[in-house]
């Protein structure tokens, strides 16, 4: 592994480690409709979260590149950027 690769890892595994951004990331990769989008409303509904909290954790999230962000209308919609991050979450919230 290059040193660029084992830094954007180390990021990555940093950015995952927090229990927030865990459960957004559960919850995105574990949504019923699988093509779904989500909104920062939405997400801070469904995990039982504040407003600026999902939006701290978002940014970090996109920082980091395993998500990505698209204006639509009014509105922003989240989801994962990565394909093997979606496979990765959902069976590691299935082992625990």
């Amino acid at each position: 592994m290059n040193e660029k690769a084992l830094t954007q890892s180390t990021k990555i595994f940093k950015v995952l480690s927090h229990p927030v951004r865990l459960k957004l990331l559960v919850h995105m990769a574990n949504c019923k409709d699988k093509s779904h989008k989500h909104n920062i409303s939405e997400l801070g509904s469904d995990c039982s979260l504040d407003f600026s909290v999902v939006s701290r954790h978002l940014k970090a999230l996109k920082e980091a590149g395993l998500i990505k962000a698209t204006r639509h209308k009014n509105d922003v919609i989240y989801e994962m950027d990565r394909p093997f991050l979606k496979k990765f979450i959902a069976s590691l919230s299935e082992t625990f």
